[in-house]
């Protein structure tokens, strides 16, 4: 059995989101959490802040508790291409692609070349990372990345 070159399989890793987030509507409207909110309220110099409406009508502002690492990546991708959340979705699929890499690599260690490469295809498909990395502006890909470097 023939191996897959890992460009094909970062090809599929790109291609699978892509047409998710074609399909979902996210390069022009993915969905967004309070990462986002608080990336545009540090470029506003609001500072860390997450403003949330609560169910009596109040509004409450607090200094968010969330990790910080997307936070500033997200200000820095605003900063520099404006606000447009479809390149933000794109920088995630850079995560995901060197997730693959990252994976390939460790595997390398543990196994085979062959088994490496079923590894990278089989986190470049995974069905979360994919889902999360395509539709949603969210750490996980970022998270996962990092963890298994």
């Amino acid at each position: 059995m023939t191996t897959l070159p890992m460009s094909l399989i970062m090809a599929i890793a790109i291609g699978v989101r892509l047409l998710l987030a074609l399909l979902t509507g996210s390069l022009s409207h993915p969905e967004t959490f309070e990462y986002d909110v608080i990336a545009n309220n540090l470029l506003e110099g609001k500072g860390y802040l997450f403003e949330m409406s609560m169910d009596h009508g109040a509004v409450l502002k607090a200094w968010s508790y969330c990790p910080p690492l997307y936070v500033w990546w997200s200000a820095a991708i605003y900063r520099l291409f404006g606000e447009v959340p479809g390149r933000l979705l794109v920088s995630q699929w850079l995560f995901a692609l060197l997730l693959c890499l990252v994976v390939r690599a460790s595997a390398r260690r543990l196994m085979t070349d062959t088994a490496a490469r079923w590894a990278a295809l089989i986190v470049a498909l995974h069905p979360g990372l994919t889902y999360y990395s395509a539709v949603k502006l969210h750490p996980l890909p970022l998270d996962a990345l990092l963890i298994s470097a």
